[in-house]
């Protein structure tokens, strides 16, 4: 046997061995490779869910008092179960916001009506409105009015703040109330006034009153 065939077995399984042991080496880092890449990957979509599923309180929606809807030069009227105005409300712009159902009004003017007298019309410098309608907050600067006839006088008063549930033809105050009729004049603090029939009106402390002498 030839020296050359002695050896070529060895030689033959020394290079299977070579080749394996490169080929383990070479699958080791391509598993290597394979693994970083997959935990990249993991976590790049980790993060992706992250931001879309779970969002941080910062991306979550914040209530803001923002307008949605504005009027100008408006007019409402309520009616009554007969069908005739109640009470009618317009002012120069009315702005509704969405966040908690309320309207802002300026220069508001409200016109309760009676069936057989005239009307009350109230006059504030602004307001705001629920978003039922039950409660109107008329603010700043009020005054209240009803024209006389032969057998009612003519009234006239001034307060601030006024607070008015429509719906009850109720309002009250906390602040100074000034009440003029013709020559005759009272003054207290704080007020509850009531338009459906009887009208009432009710001072509630620190009443002063002044009568004209009648001839």
């Amino acid at each position: 046997m030839s020296k050359r065939q002695i050896k070529h077995p060895i030689v033959r399984w020394f290079r299977f061995f070579k080749s394996y042991y490169q080929w383990s080496a070479l699958s080791g880092l391509v598993n290597k490779g394979l693994m970083f890449v997959a935990l990249v990957f993991v976590a790049g979509m980790s993060w992706h869910w992250l931001n879309q599923v779970a969002p941080s309180e910062e991306s979550k929606p914040v209530s803001v008092h923002s307008p949605d809807y504005y009027l100008e030069n408006f007019t409402t009227t309520s009616m009554n179960d007969k069908g005739a105005p109640k009470h009618r409300i317009k002012g120069d712009n009315m702005i509704h916001f969405i966040d908690e159902d309320s309207t802002e009004i300026t220069n508001p003017v409200m016109t309760v009506y009676d069936d057989k007298l005239p009307p009350w019309v109230i006059v504030a410098e602004s307001g705001w409105m629920s978003g039922d309608g039950d409660l109107l907050m008329l603010l700043g600067e009020v005054q209240m009015d009803r024209s006389g006839t032969e057998t009612a006088r003519p009234v006239h008063i001034d307060t601030h703040d006024l607070r008015v549930q429509p719906n009850d033809d109720w309002a009250e105050t906390e602040r100074e109330v000034f009440i003029t009729t013709l020559d005759d004049r009272m003054k207290g603090v704080g007020m509850r006034a009531l338009f459906s029939k009887p009208i009432r009106f009710q001072l509630l402390s620190k009443v002063q009153s002044h009568y004209a002498n009648k001839p």
